[in-house]
């Protein structure tokens, strides 16, 4: 079951924080995949409904130019 919380705070965030403007800016990270199953939706799956970018940990770190390593 995805969490409600983590959708609803990305789509607030425009009212939440002074430096967003839209929800196009926000995107919601996770492991989850799309399932294309509306009887068994995850969290990718409402994303897309609500319009919402999915990507996963790996796509925020390279914008950010964060490296992983020892």
């Amino acid at each position: 079951m995805p969490t409600p919380f983590v959708i609803a705070l990305a789509l607030e965030a425009p009212n939440l924080f002074k430096n967003v403007s839209s929800t196009e800016e926000i995107m919601v990270i996770t492991h989850e995949k799309f399932t294309h199953n509306l009887n068994g939706p995850k969290m990718p799956d409402i994303c897309r409904q609500y319009k919402l970018k999915v990507g996963k940990l790996i796509q925020l770190f390279k914008p950010e130019k964060w490296k992983i390593g020892i």
